[in-house]
């Protein structure tokens, strides 16, 4: 069994998740050639039925694939028909983690800096037997405005265009929210986060997901709560999200924060926080900035979500 970290300097499976925007696939394979990725998995979802003009994208985009000429082994998991962003995440995962005990995940619509994959290659070996540990993300919209003096730090939130993962964690994801009503009924998140306004953001959030089954993020954001789990957060931003706009399936404000941030590189060797604990400080200027802190982004945010879920 390939346990998908090896000696320093190598790197786990990256899966690359595509669908029906090849000018978009163009720029994040371009960044994977610069990274020489040596084994790729790349999961397409279908072309939706009632969509005429995605079995034209679909297939562009996929050959997108078929053109890969560097030195990387490419596994494909192509389906015909549309799953939605949920089933297809959530498919490709299992595929990935039933071959390997980690994975480096990027969507279609994230362009990262060569460093984003040696970050997550050397955390995920460091965190690799520590369950309290769950996501490694790529993306940090923030980083100019919470200070820190090591490479990362540990929040309670994670990026969910460009992250890694382990399998111990994955396996732990409840994907329909079963324990959401009790929880909801108790009043379990209100106690958990310490804030009537964010129990309740949260608690529609999580509703939202309840009902529609229409994402995965918040399923495994309120199971890693459940575990008092935390997620790595870089100090410095490694991934462009580009993908905002309207042809987007729940990015489709081009006025969000973290839309078309630039990547940079993340300096080696690492600094490492002086405990495993939540930055507190960091999570609130999070919460504050693009949660139930900032009325205008929520609102977009869900309305989006409630779009996409109804087609």
């Amino acid at each position: 069994m390939n346990h998908g970290v090896g000696p320093q300097g190598s790197l786990p499976p990256v899966l690359l998740i595509i669908f029906n925007r090849p000018h978009l696939v163009a720029r994040v394979v371009e960044a994977l050639r610069k990274a020489q990725i040596p084994r790729l998995f790349v999961a397409a979802d279908g072309p939706r039925a009632d969509h005429p003009a995605d079995v034209e994208l679909c297939a562009a985009a996929r050959a997108l694939i078929a053109g890969i000429d560097w030195p990387c082994e490419v596994l494909t998991d192509f389906v015909d028909l549309n799953m939605g962003v949920k089933r297809r995440v959530e498919s490709a995962l299992d595929w990935v983690l039933a071959q390997s005990e980690t994975v480096i995940t990027i969507e279609d619509d994230c362009v990262p800096d060569p460093s984003f994959f040696t970050f997550c290659a050397e955390l995920l070996v460091t965190y690799y037997d520590d369950p309290r540990v769950w996501v490694i993300s790529g993306g940090s919209h923030l980083a100019d405005r919470i200070q820190s003096s090591s490479s990362y730090w540990f929040s309670r939130y994670f990026d969910s265009g460009s992250w890694a993962t382990w399998r111990r964690a994955w396996q732990l994801v409840d994907r329909e929210l079963h324990d959401w009503p009790q929880l909801r009924a108790s009043g379990w998140l209100r106690e958990h986060l310490g804030s009537r306004r964010m129990a309740e953001y949260w608690s529609y959030c999580m509703q939202a997901t309840y009902d529609r089954r229409h994402t995965w993020d918040y399923c495994l954001t309120l199971s890693a709560w459940r575990n008092d789990a935390l997620h790595i957060t870089p100090s410095m931003n490694l991934v462009t999200h580009i993908g905002f706009g309207p042809d987007a399936t729940n990015t489709k404000d081009s006025r969000d924060i973290a839309a078309n941030l630039p990547a940079h590189a993340m300096p080696f060797p690492l600094s490492h926080p002086a405990k495993l604990a939540r930055d507190v400080a960091a999570d609130q200027v999070t919460e504050e900035l693009l949660f139930s802190g900032n009325l205008t982004v929520t609102l977009r945010h869900l309305r989006a979500r409630i779009k996409a879920a109804n087609g």
